[in-house]
C-alpha cells in the first residue's frame, strides 16, 4: 500500500485536482465547480478544501481555458 501524498505525486497535476485531503478528482469528471463544493458528472457532491478552494478554482479554471 502507498500513502495518499505518494499516489497523488505520481498522479498528473494537469488531469488530476486534489480538492480536499483525502480526495483526488480526474477534472474530466468534473461537471461543475462552485465557490464551496464540486459536482462530479455521477452527481456526488464533495466540499472543497476552506484554505485551498481559491487556488482549486484557478487550477479548474486553468484547465477549462485548454480544452476549449
Amino acid at each position: 500500500y502507498q500513502t495518499l501524498k505518494v499516489i497523488e505525486n505520481k498522479l498528473s497535476d494537469a488531469v488530476f485536482l486534489k480538492i480536499q485531503r483525502g480526495i483526488i478528482v480526474n477534472m474530466k469528471y468534473i461537471k461543475q465547480l462552485n465557490s464551496d463544493e464540486c459536482i462530479l458528472k455521477n452527481n456526488l457532491i464533495f466540499n472543497l478544501s476552506r484554505k485551498e478552494k481559491n487556488m482549486i478554482r484557478e487550477k479548474y479554471i486553468e484547465d477549462r481555458k485548454s480544452v476549449v
